[in-house]
């Protein structure tokens, strides 16, 4: 929601229906906190619907159990977890945990790990990856987990994204 295109962004991925589910990152909550973003692009009712989004989520997976989904950590929408996170502190991390898996966002870097008996799992970003190279970044879950990234026309886009400026008046 605090991209480019806000409005079209949450009504796309509204627009999926029960195909989709939803947890709140931090960008997200920052932003229906704001009281500027009331009479901005979003709107109030958009941003009640972001301020209503859980903090992380619980989902049977086929192949891979019960998977956790959440931005930074279980605990937070604004801790860091990386590829390199010590394992002790990981292990504070997910102290509680029952899950098999954990997917996490906030650092925009994919990475898969197993410690202390969980495999964590930061899907990347599409929208904002730190992978040294454009494309998007996600993955894909059950029956395993498989890292993937999708390459995708950056002028195009960026030729979308200063259209749709254009529009909003």
């Amino acid at each position: 929601a605090h991209g480019p295109i806000p409005a079209e962004t949450v009504d796309r991925l509204r627009g999926l229906g029960d195909r989709v589910r939803f947890i709140r990152g931090n960008a997200d909550r920052e932003v229906a906190a704001d009281d500027a973003w009331q009479d901005g692009p979003l709107g109030p009712e958009r941003l009640e619907f972001l301020a209503g989004l859980p903090e992380a989520l619980t989902l049977e997976v086929e192949g891979l159990g019960s998977v956790v989904f959440c931005h930074g950590s279980p605990r937070s929408d604004e801790e860091i977890v990386t590829a390199v996170t010590p394992d002790d502190r990981l292990g504070r991390i997910l102290s509680g945990v029952t899950a098999q898996v954990v997917v996490c966002g906030h650092t925009h870097h994919q990475f898969d790990r197993v410690a202390h008996g969980v495999r964590v799992v930061n899907a990347g970003s599409v929208g904002m990856p730190y992978e040294g190279r454009p494309g998007a970044f996600w993955a894909m879950l059950g029956p395993d987990v498989e890292l993937r990234s999708t390459a995708y026309d950056l002028d195009m886009a960026e030729g979308r994204v200063a259209a749709l400026r254009r529009c909003v008046p």
